[in-house]
Parts: structure tokens; C-alpha cells; sequence
């Protein structure tokens, strides 16, 4: 895979996560209030940042000129980048106690859904 093509699909992925949570928050802030809305764009942005956690350990520049096992570990380091993001901002949200929880986890599962429908379109 090309480099720009490795942007473009992250760059794709990002961009349909980003729609769907605006989307899917302003509904929120229609039907049900201000809180809820808010509380469904915090689970979104946690899934949006360990996306651009892993975009960044993952990023082109550090794949390019590597053995296959360089490029695994490096996908794989990624990976738990962007587990430990995630987790780490859910703790720190739902601890707060300002949110509101199914809202969050809306947003959550917003985030996710975008990123599986966004690479099923990444042709």
C-alpha cells in the first residue's frame, strides 16, 4: 500500500466517524436535550482519539523501509496506543459523574459503527 493510500483510508475512516457522531448528536440534542447531546460527542471524540492515537504510531513514515515483523509490532504497538486511549478517557469520563452513561455509550458505539461502515466503503 502507498502512502497515500494508507492516509486516505485513515483520513476516510476519521471523516465517516466524525459525520455520524455530529449526526447522530444533533438528533440526540433535538429529541432528548443538551446533556444527552453532549454526553453522546464524549463517546465519540474517546473512539475519535485512539483512532488518531493509532494514525499517529502507525503513520507511513514509520513503516516504510521495515521488515514484516517491524511492521506488525508496529501495528500492533498501534493497536494498544489506541486500546489504552479509549479506556483511559472512558474511565475518565464516566468517573466524573456529569455524563449521561447510555447517551456516552451511544456515542461509543456511533464512533465504532462509523469505522466498520467507513472501511467496508474504503474501495
Amino acid at each position: 500500500m502507498q502512502k497515500s493510500t494508507i492516509w486516505y483510508v485513515y483520513g476516510k475512516v476519521l471523516a465517516v466517524q466524525v459525520f455520524l457522531i455530529l449526526g447522530v448528536a444533533l438528533g440526540v440534542y433535538l429529541l432528548v436535550g443538551k446533556a444527552e447531546s453532549a454526553s453522546t460527542l464524549l463517546g465519540g471524540a474517546s473512539i475519535l482519539v485512539g483512532n488518531l492515537g493509532y494514525a499517529f504510531v502507525a503513520r507511513p513514515s514509520r513503516l516504510t523501509s521495515k521488515s514484516g515483523s517491524g511492521v506488525l509490532f508496529t501495528h500492533v504497538l498501534a493497536q494498544a496506543t489506541k486500546l489504552f486511549l479509549v479506556l483511559a478517557l472512558m474511565l475518565l469520563l464516566l468517573s466524573s459523574n456529569q455524563l449521561a452513561a447510555g447517551w456516552f455509550i451511544a456515542g461509543l458505539a456511533t464512533a465504532l459503527a462509523g469505522h466498520w461502515l467507513s472501511l467496508m466503503l474504503a474501495r
